[in-house]
């Protein structure tokens, strides 16, 4: 009789260590699954941070590229150009963004958007706008420069602000 209760008492332990096991791999596992959803959540604000970061950059590069750059100055942007590229559709993917506007600070003009018809008596030029939910735009304050052909001819600058807003994330 007292093989049979030592028999049985040998078999308890080792039930009692497989479900500890198993308890301790239910908790690693339940641990493991929180970590995983905090980070993937986390990584998705990372990637918008890290995009609006590169877009805050290309804004300080873009003074002076050459596609906008005003040939008489070299952090100066080309208001003429700007409004060319807003019309050059193989300019709408070039720069890898979501939205990229241009805006006349002061002398403030008329309010609206700059078409070949109201320039140069507009206030903004909107090269690249996604339509999507692009965030808050990084901007810098830029010298808009421009040839005007009155009176024989001369360069006519103005301070305004670029706006550029890097790729949304799915």
């Amino acid at each position: 009789m007292q093989l049979l209760a030592g028999y049985s008492r040998g078999q308890m332990k080792i039930q009692e260590m497989a479900f500890v096991l198993v308890a301790f791999i239910v908790f690693f596992a339940l641990v493991l699954l929180f970590y995983v959803a905090f980070r993937g959540s986390t990584l998705k604000q990372e990637a918008k941070e890290l995009e609006e970061s590169k877009a805050m950059e290309l804004v300080q590069k873009l003074s002076s590229s050459p596609e906008l750059n005003y040939a008489g100055c070299s952090k100066c942007l080309d208001f003429d150009k700007a409004l060319v590229l807003k019309n050059e559709a193989s300019y709408r993917n070039f720069w890898q963004i979501d939205y990229l506007r241009i805006e006349r600070v002061y002398p403030f003009g008329n309010a609206a958007e700059c078409t070949t018809a109201n320039y140069p008596n507009c206030n903004s030029i909107t090269i690249k706008s996604s339509g999507k939910d692009f965030g808050i735009p990084s901007w810098a304050f830029v010298a808009l420069c421009r040839q005007e052909f009155i009176e024989g001819g001369y360069t006519k600058c103005e301070l305004g602000r670029i706006y550029a807003s890097g790729k949304a994330i799915a």
